[in-house]
């Protein structure tokens, strides 16, 4: 089974959704993109990533460097 942790917008037609569920035995995070399709159906697409839950601590890691870190290195090239 599959359970919705939390979502947000992307843009106007996609939705970034996270998402927990269990597959052989493994507990998984699936952070993924998904479009607005016909009829109001939402569907998932290929963008994304599922990792074992116990994972999710060196996932923070990384996203924690990437809000910390100092803008691209092309725009610091271009400022000086």
């Amino acid at each position: 089974m599959t359970f919705v942790i939390g979502e947000f917008r992307k843009n106007q037609t996609e939705v970034v959704r996270v998402t927990t569920s269990n597959f052989k035995g493994f507990d998984l995070v699936d952070v993924r993109v998904w479009v607005d399709g016909y009829g109001g159906v939402t569907r998932p697409t290929k963008q994304g990533i599922s990792l074992r839950r116990e994972l999710l601590p060196e996932l923070q890691q990384a996203i924690n460097a990437a809000i910390n870190a100092p803008p691209c290195a092309y725009q610091l090239e271009a400022a000086e």
